[in-house]
C-alpha cells in the first residue's frame, strides 16, 4: 500500500477488543451480513510477530476491492499487496517490522461477499516485540475561526517539530474527533491538516492546526487534546472574479499580493484601483477589444466582453453601510465616476417632494451623500438622464431614483461592550446570520451606535498582532490562529435604548 493510501477508516475503531472488529453494511433484503472472519494467520493483540505475509479465512466466497486505501497500516512502515482466493485474504508486505513496534491494522472494505457485496471494517493489533504499546490520545478537532467540528482531518504525532509526515494518525469524525491508540511512549509534535491530496504529509497550503511544543505520551496513558484548523495566509488565492459591465472587474485578492497590476501589459494606475481588505475592484474601460487580460503578481486572468457589456449604461445600488452613520449615504455605480452634473442631481424627500440640502461628492466607484445629520425619514436620490459619466464614456441614459432612508436616533439603539481584560480586539456582530458590524478596538470597551433592533450574536477576535483583522495560523514562524470566541447568549437591542454587555474572559 502507497502512503498516500489511507483514509475513510482510522476513527470509530475500538482497538484493544478481544478479536477483529466486525461491522455491517446493509445489502439489501436478501443478505445484509458482511463476511466474517473464522480463521487468520494472526492472532488480535498478537506480540513477537514476525511473519510477512498474513491470511485471513472468511465464511463464505469474497471478492478483492480496488482501493488501495482500503488497508491502512498504522505505523505505516510496509506496503500492503493483497489477493483474494476463495474464501481467502491475503495481504503480504514489504518491509519487515521495525523492532519491538506495536501496529493497528485496519481493513476497510477491503473485501466484500461474492453475491451480495456486503463489506466491513476490520481491525487487528499486533507487536513486533514482546509488549504492545497501549497508550492513547483524544483529540478534539475545530474549525478556528468558526469554532466548529472539522470533520475529515487527519490528526497525527510527529517525531519531531520540522516533519511533515506523521509516525501514528487517526481521522475525524463528524464531531471532529479522532482517536490515536496503540502509541509507543515518547515525545510528539500533534498536527492536525486536511489531506485533500490523501499523500499523509502537510502541505504548505493545506488547512492545519498543531502544538507548538512537545508533548509527553507516557506508557498506558490517556490523553486528550484540543486543536484549532485554519488555512495560513499564503495558501489565499485570486478567486471570485466578476466582471461588472460597463467597466468594473471585482476580485478577493489576498493582503500582499495586489501589486503591481498590469491592465493589457500597461501599469494600471491607482486611480483605477479600489481597495478593502482583501477586496479590489479596478477600473477597466473604456474597452476597445472584445476582451483583456489583467497580471497581478503571478497570476494572469483573461476576460471576454460582449458588445452589450461595453454600452451598459451607468446604474447605481445603495451601499449596506450608510445604516452606519447618521451623515453620510452611500451609492455604488458599476463604473468609476468621472463627472457628476451637480445641476441634475438632488435628494428630495417623501412624501413632500422637498429638495433636501446635501452635499454630493464622489471617490471612484462611489458617490456620497453628506450633511444629512439632521434629517430622517424616507428619501429619493434623483439624476436626470447623463447627469453621470464613467471612466468608460457611458452615462446613465435614463432618470435614476433611488430611493434610501435614514432612522432617527430614537428608532435605534445603542450597545456599550465592556471587556473583563484590556487588549487589543475586533468585534464582529451577527444579526439574522449576518455580520452586521466589524469593529476594531483597544483597551476594554466600545460603543456601537446606530444599531437597528433585533438580536445580536457576538464574536470577539484576540487581535494579538493588533492589525485589526482574523490571522490564521502561520506554520513557518509557529504562530497560532487568533483565538475567535463566540457567546451563545444573543444580545437584544431595542429602540431608543442603550443596552450594556459585558464579557468575562478566563
Amino acid at each position: 500500500m502507497d502512503r498516500k493510501s489511507l483514509f475513510l477508516i482510522v476513527l470509530a475503531c475500538a482497538l484493544f477488543a478481544g478479536c477483529a472488529q466486525i461491522g455491517s453494511i446493509s445489502g439489501g433484503n436478501k443478505d445484509d451480513i458482511a463476511p466474517r472472519i473464522i480463521n487468520s494467520s494472526i492472532k488480535q493483540n498478537e506480540r513477537n510477530l514476525k511473519a510477512q505475509v498474513f491470511t485471513f479465512e472468511f465464511d463464505e466466497r469474497i471478492t478483492l476491492n480496488p482501493a488501495k486505501e482500503s488497508v491502512v497500516l498504522v505505523p505505516s512502515d510496509a506496503t500492503a499487496e493483497t489477493s483474494v482466493s476463495g474464501k481467502t485474504l491475503t495481504i503480504t508486505w514489504d518491509k519487515p517490522w521495525k523492532e519491538n513496534t506495536t501496529y493497528s491494522l485496519f481493513m476497510n472494505g477491503v473485501v466484500k461477499d461474492f453475491h451480495e457485496g456486503n463489506d466491513s471494517l476490520y481491525t487487528y493489533i499486533f507487536s513486533s516485540g514482546p509488549d504492545l504499546d497501549s497508550s492513547t490520545i483524544k483529540v478534539n478537532v475545530n474549525e478556528a475561526f468558526k469554532n466548529s467540528p472539522a470533520q475529515k482531518i487527519t490528526v497525527g504525532l510527529f517525531e519531531s517539530m520540522s516533519e511533515q509526515s506523521p509516525r501514528y494518525f487517526a481521522r475525524t469524525d463528524k464531531f471532529g474527533m479522532a482517536n490515536i491508540n496503540a502509541i509507543k511512549a515518547g515525545n510528539y509534535v500533534l498536527k492536525a491538516f486536511e489531506d485533500a491530496n490523501n499523500n499523509l504529509t502537510i502541505d504548505s497550503l493545506e488547512k492545519q492546526g498543531f502544538d507548538t511544543t512537545f508533548r509527553a505520551i507516557l506508557k498506558g496513558s490517556i490523553d486528550s487534546a484540543n486543536l484549532y484548523l485554519s488555512t495560513p495566509r499564503g495558501a489565499d488565492k485570486i478567486k471570485n472574479k466578476k466582471f461588472i459591465p460597463p467597466g468594473l472587474l471585482a476580485l478577493h485578492v489576498p493582503v500582499g499580493k495586489q501589486n503591481p497590476i498590469l491592465f493589457n501589459g500597461k501599469l494600471l494606475p491607482e486611480d483605477r484601483i479600489f481597495k478593502e481588505k482583501d477586496s479590489m475592484i479596478l477600473a477597466v474601460a473604456p474597452i476597445q477589444e472584445d476582451k483583456f487580460f489583467l497580471v497581478i503578481g503571478n497570476d494572469t486572468i483573461n476576460q471576454l466582453v460582449n458588445k452589450t457589456g461595453k454600452t451598459t449604461p451607468i446604474r447605481l445600488a445603495l451601499n449596506a453601510t450608510s445604516d452606519e452613520n447618521s451623515d453620510q449615504v452611500i451609492f455604488d455605480a458599476n463604473d468609476f465616476i468621472s463627472t457628476i452634473d451637480q445641476g441634475k442631481s438632488r435628494v428630495i424627500s417623501m412624501p413632500d417632494s422637498a429638495i433636501v440640502p446635501v452635499q454630493i461628492s464622489f471617490s471612484k466607484q462611489r458617490i456620497q451623500l453628506k450633511s444629512l445629520s439632521s434629517w430622517s425619514g424616507n428619501f429619493f436620490f434623483e439624476c436626470d438622464s447623463n447627469a453621470l459619466v464613467g471612466y468608460s464614456g457611458n452615462t446613465n441614459s435614463r432618470k435614476l431614483r433611488m430611493a434610501f432612508s435614514i432612522k432617527s436616533e430614537r428608532e435605534l439603539g445603542v450597545l456599550h461592550l465592556k471587556v473583563s481584560k484590556e487588549g487589543s480586539y475586533v468585534m464582529f456582530l451577527v444579526k439574522d446570520g449576518k455580520s452586521s458590524r466589524q469593529l476594531a478596538f483597544n483597551g476594554s470597551s466600545i460603543t456601537v451606535p446606530r444599531l437597528s433592533p433585533g438580536k445580536y450574536d457576538i464574536q470577539l477576535i484576540l487581535d494579538t498582532n493588533q492589525n485589526g483583522e482574523w490571522d490564521p495560523v502561520d506554520p513557518r514562524r509557529n504562530i497560532q490562529p487568533e483565538r475567535v470566541l463566540y457567546f451563545p447568549e444573543a444580545t437584544s437591542i431595542r429602540a431608543n435604548w442603550e443596552v450594556e454587555k459585558t464579557i468575562e474572559l478566563d
